[in-house]
């Protein structure tokens, strides 16, 4: 059985760098304002001189076929498309290298970002579990933080207010049970846990069984706490794709059958049960009655988001019409708002159906190099690229830097062995 290699595991360097990215990707601290893109160049070019020190890792060809595809599309956007912004391009391939800069240089990335999301995860907690508690006794915490907030500088009321205080971002009462930790909303904090839990499985056989579960359980926990629809649809999923690594290292196609079988047949009834909660079904069922029916802000839920980006997508299939273009929304010029909440159909609209393609086949061939085995590379390839139709992930660098997920820096000789899976079981 694995534990932790002492001779390979992620720097403090390392670590800090993840959480980085993290707050990078998620934390309105980082992502809004004027300082996010000035913040995002300054911290590429700290990471460039590591990334050319440590370019024997990263399987340099690779890279350079990903990250010069992704240019020449934003390049030829920039040359064929009328008001493009000339900082659009620039500021795209500035998250893509710093994504790709974090994830290929630091040592068993995989391991430093489940174990940074879990010490994330346990903070939010501390926060959340009180705010709840003072809350059944009339007392808002947020509140009593507001003044904590006014210094950080982040800003938002209505029925979506928010309180940020840097290590929390406490919800408003519209939303006050749902648990967004340091993200800008609960979804947001479920999409990066299903993408911890997923990356959790594919180390199992790299932890001591008793860390693997412990983690596993609080990510779990957190999650539940966010009252995600896209999280508690996607849950059922991550967890059977743990057990069915397991099944897969052993070669076992008996047992296979057996648990894909049952967990087929479990799942009708349990979808039944979440289907009847509040946040499930009937979100659901609204949000797509909005989005066919043309309502107020129909195009801000998922549904409607995939109607407003085919339009586009009819028009500029191949290439996109880039990540901003002031005449994009030419299609719906009555529209007051125009923010999109479908990550997959919206990323397809920005970058084109070639940008897509990219991306879904470097995630496939990294999932691969990273030592997945054929079904659990499947399961967890669909879950990732699934998971863009909750949020707008491709945004941001941890998202875009999964492209390079391949080029994580690992032992040489790092392989998943069928025995280790045996023993870990």
């Amino acid at each position: 059985m694995k534990t932790f290699n002492l001779d390979y595991q992620p720097t403090k360097t390392d670590y800090f760098l993840v959480l980085l990215l993290i707050f990078l990707s998620g934390s309105e601290v980082f992502t809004t304002g004027r300082q996010s893109e000035p913040l995002l160049i300054i911290i590429l070019i700290c990471i460039i001189p590591r990334m050319v020190l440590l370019w024997r890792d990263l399987e340099i060809w690779t890279f350079l076929a990903i990250s010069l595809s992704l240019t020449l599309i934003v390049l030829s956007q920039t040359f064929f498309l009328d008001y493009v912004l000339i900082s659009t391009p620039f500021g795209f391939l500035v998250k893509l290298m710093v994504g790709a800069g974090i994830i290929g240089t630091v040592k068993f990335f995989r391991l430093a970002f489940v174990r940074t999301m879990v010490w994330v995860a346990i903070l939010s907690l501390i926060f959340h579990l009180p705010s709840i508690i003072l809350t059944t006794i009339g007392i808002k915490l947020y509140e009593i933080l507001t003044p904590i907030s006014e210094l950080v500088g982040v800003e938002s009321s209505g029925v979506n207010m928010r309180v940020n205080i840097f290590f929390h971002n406490f919800m408003g009462d519209g939303h006050k049970f749902r648990n967004s930790g340091i993200f800008w909303e609960p979804g947001a904090f479920s999409g990066y846990l299903i993408v911890t839990l997923i990356l959790l499985t594919t180390i199992r056989f790299d932890l001591p069984v008793p860390i693997f579960k412990l983690w596993q359980r609080i990510l779990v926990v957190t999650l539940l706490t966010t009252l995600s629809t896209t999280g508690y649809l996607f849950l059922p999923f991550v967890l059977f794709l743990s057990r069915l690594a397991v099944i897969e290292a052993k070669g076992d196609d008996v047992s296979r059958f057996i648990w894909v079988t049952l967990f087929v047949l479990l799942l009708v009834p349990v979808s039944s049960l979440f289907w009847q909660l509040e946040f499930l079904g009937p979100k659901i069922q609204e949000l797509y009655a909005r989005a066919e029916g043309n309502d107020a802000g129909w195009q801000l839920s998922r549904f409607g988001a995939v109607i407003f980006d085919l339009k586009h997508i009819q028009v500029r299939p191949f290439f996109g019409w880039s990540p901003a273009n002031p005449e994009l929304y030419s299609l719906f010029p009555w529209l007051e708002r125009y923010e999109t909440g479908n990550g997959f159909s919206g990323y397809i609209r920005k970058m084109g159906i070639a940008g897509m393609l990219i991306f879904i086949f470097s995630l496939w061939i990294g999932l691969g190099r990273v030592g997945l085995l054929k079904w659990s590379k499947t399961l967890t390839f669909s879950l990732i690229v699934l998971q863009l139709n909750g949020q707008s992930f491709m945004n941001y660098p941890l998202y875009l830097g999964l492209h390079f997920i391949g080029l994580e820096r690992r032992p040489r000789d790092y392989l998943y062995h069928k025995s280790e899976a045996c023993s870990n079981d």
